[in-house]
């Protein structure tokens, strides 16, 4: 009789323990959540995250929050394994986007952190916090009652409103369908908070193989907008601010010479006064000041330089100063609301800090002030008339890794690894050289904007790696571009704009550093060895030209085009010997010869039959993304989209079944397999912004306000 209540103990035992095994992961997240932050004991909490991870590895929200949540325990702890942690969010779990976007920023943190320390700010009881992340947009401004910011919604590509207490949004204007092309842009709203200025994609009614521009102005409760400009001549155009009495609108105008305009616009009726005409250069930002009687704008004064300083203009075109001259990147913020302080961003401690500077009568009083050091990429939303300051924040983040792969296979034996520069999260587009010698990518530069483009060409011999930065003299790259080496290895073709904002392809010479334009009216497609050919897909043209469509080969010295496959594609590639072309055909109701399902296809680039190497079963060809050679031109590597990320998978030319290579990552947007095989290189990342305000600037200024 004894014995009973020994086995009834040992058997609650054993109930007890199952119980612990069988504890569901947010029980463990829970009580790691108490480890960490309420008992402060970071060990044991990191044990609880790290088993998480572990055995909750296919529950994707709840392991990517507990390897955050670990990056932040060792970061408390001091310790380089949080960002260990962070980077396995980035790479694992990139369908947690908002976790994946933190893991991110808090990498960037970390690498600034290890960074040089440079001059600190001057001024202190400024006081920063965020507003609105994750799905936020930078392209409106802030309300001056500090109750609404304007934004495009790029879901429907309508102008929406964002209730700033609630984080309610909703949308001030109402496309038929999401589909239509025609979307809001830049937006203002006016002084009394009641109406929004804004820039409009107007294709609906004008010729639609050209691009059109409206200037709207729409109610901020909604309704029906108004057209307040409109001129076939202009190519483009942006609302920068209203004046103080909400009467004008300083405007910039680019026309179709692609020259620019710095106007005002009359609200009543609609008329326009051009304040001064420039060249190709423009600005980032206008702002009228508090008193409406001048106009600060930045602008580069060197045409062949990225740099800007800031002016200030008199609206009755009486006058005009430059009030920051430096050799750093000064671009406009906005003007605090009383007095005759001008804020401005530049670099010139090395990161990109919030400025002031005095102006009295449209001329500089004194010398500029460092309100607040390293306040990363910026784009001011404006000041409410309390004087807090609301801007937008770039966090997004944009790197290379480098993969080992067995050639024998062309699998990934090893997680893609960060490639190891002095540029973290702000690099993309690895492409190795033709001999596999060197690797280029491009570099955003994370301390001023515009950002000037820089190639980067890293080399790695005996172990000892070496990084050489290249400014290109060009005023854009286009980031959905490819970067290819040409044949001989001295060169690299590269899309953009050049310094006269003009689009186009360009050959940048590695040894003199000098851009030759290609083709000045076409950003995308690649060019044969030989320089002479380009190819890029055209769409069919909507209003029955004879122009042909799908594949394109355009001859470089003449100008003649003519098509080498009648029927759009998508994803197109040329090998490396320039013989071959690969694409991915579309719907039936596209390309009559496509079957059910999207297929990759080769042809001869100089035009002939084609064959099919693969189909990709049942799969939207709108979820397939890169199509790329492998260097030694014998198998393609293409993306394709699913629930945790972009895979990348492979197909030998001779064809075959696709098969995976053992890589998904989030936003693929660059591969290059080195000639020998062995190694892949990626190009991945994520945009971010967020929305901040600066309050407390009034006490920082206020001993230089009268």
């Amino acid at each position: 009789m004894k014995r009973l209540p020994l086995l009834v103990a040992i058997a609650a035992v054993t109930l007890l323990w199952a119980g612990v095994l069988a504890q569901s992961g947010s029980e463990l997240f829970s009580q790691a959540l108490s480890k960490e932050k309420t008992e402060g004991k970071l060990d044991e909490a990191i044990v609880l995250y790290q088993r998480i991870a572990s055995e909750f590895a296919t529950d994707h929200a709840l392991a990517a929050k507990a390897l955050v949540q670990m990056g932040h325990a060792y970061e408390k702890q001091g310790k380089g394994d949080a960002r260990k942690a962070y980077d396995r969010v980035v790479r694992e779990y990139a369908d947690q986007r908002e976790l994946a976007a933190e893991a991110g920023a808090r990498i960037a943190a970390l690498d600034r952190a290890l960074a040089p320390a440079s001059a600190q700010s001057t001024v202190s009881g400024l006081v920063a916090r965020q507003v609105w992340s994750g799905s936020a947009d930078t392209s409106g401004s802030t309300s001056a009652d500090g109750k609404y910011l304007s934004f495009t919604d790029w879901t429907t590509g309508d102008l929406a409103i964002r209730d700033l207490a609630s984080g309610e949004n909703r949308r001030a204007t109402h496309k038929a369908t999401k589909d239509e092309p025609d979307e809001a842009e830049e937006s203002v709203i006016s002084p009394d908070s009641s109406q929004i200025a804004y820039t409009w994609y107007d294709w609906s009614s004008h010729n639609k193989d050209e691009w059109f521009y409206d200037l709207r102005v729409i109610p901020r409760e909604g309704g029906q907008p108004r057209v307040l400009y409109r001129n076939d001549q202009i190519l483009w155009l942006r609302p920068h601010a209203w004046s103080p009495d909400g009467q004008t609108l300083a405007v910039e105008l680019q026309r179709r010479d692609r020259t620019e305009q710095l106007a005002l616009v009359s609200v009543a009726d609609g008329s326009v006064r051009v304040l001064k005409s420039l060249d190709w250069r423009f600005p980032t930002a206008m702002a009228f000041s508090p008193d409406g009687r001048y106009l600060a704008y930045d602008f580069p004064p060197v045409e062949t330089e990225p740099e800007r300083d800031v002016y200030v203009i008199a609206v009755d075109g009486s006058g005009e100063a430059a009030v920051v001259s430096h050799p750093a990147n000064d671009v406009v913020l906005a003007w605090f609301p009383t007095g005759q302080t001008l804020l401005f961003a530049s670099d010139r401690t090395g990161t990109n800090s919030l400025w002031s500077i005095r102006v009295e009568n449209g001329r500089p009083l004194g010398e500029p002030k460092l309100l607040k050091q390293d306040i990363g990429r910026l784009t001011p939303s404006g000041f409410t008339r309390a004087g807090d300051f609301y801007y937008g924040l770039s966090t997004g983040m944009y790197d290379v890794y480098v993969a080992p792969v067995d050639p024998a296979t062309g699998k990934v034996v090893n997680e893609p690894d960060h490639l190891k520069t002095r540029y973290t999260g702000a690099k993309w587009g690895g492409t190795w050289s033709p001999d596999g010698s060197r690797l280029v990518y491009a570099v955003d530069s994370v301390v001023s904007f515009p950002f000037p483009p820089t190639l980067a060409i890293w080399t790695s011999t005996a172990g000892q790696v070496h990084e050489q930065t290249l400014r290109v003299p060009l005023s854009y790259l286009n980031l959905r571009g490819r970067l290819a080496w040409t044949k001989d290895g001295g060169s690299i073709v590269l899309g953009g704009n050049d310094l006269k904002g003009r689009p186009g392809l360009f050959r940048f010479d590695l040894s003199t550093n000098q851009v030759e334009a290609i083709v000045l009216d076409r950003t995308g497609g690649y060019v044969s060895p030989d320089g002479r050919t380009l190819f890029y897909g055209r769409q069919p043209p909507s209003q029955g030209t004879s122009q042909p469509f799908g594949v394109i080969a355009r001859n470089l010295a003449s100008g003649d085009e003519r098509a080498v496959y009648p029927h759009p594609v998508r994803s197109l590639a040329l090998s490396p010997d320039g013989q071959s072309l690969a694409f991915i055909t579309l719907s039936r109701s596209e390309d009559s010869t496509a079957g059910p399902s999207p297929t990759i296809r080769i042809m001869p680039s100089r035009g002939g039959p084609y064959t099919d190497i693969g189909t990709l079963e049942s799969t939207d060809a709108a979820s397939l993304g890169l199509l790329v050679w492998a260097g030694n031109g014998k198998s393609l590597l293409f993306t394709r989209r699913a629930d945790t990320g972009d895979e990348v998978w492979q197909l030998p030319v001779e064809g075959g079944t696709p098969e995976r290579v053992g890589v998904t990552m989030m936003r693929i947007t660059s591969l290059s397999l080195h000639p020998d095989g062995r190694q892949l290189v990626i190009s991945s990342g994520f945009g971010k912004s967020e929305i901040w305000v600066m309050q407390n600037l009034g006490a920082a200024l206020a001993p230089k306000i009268p």
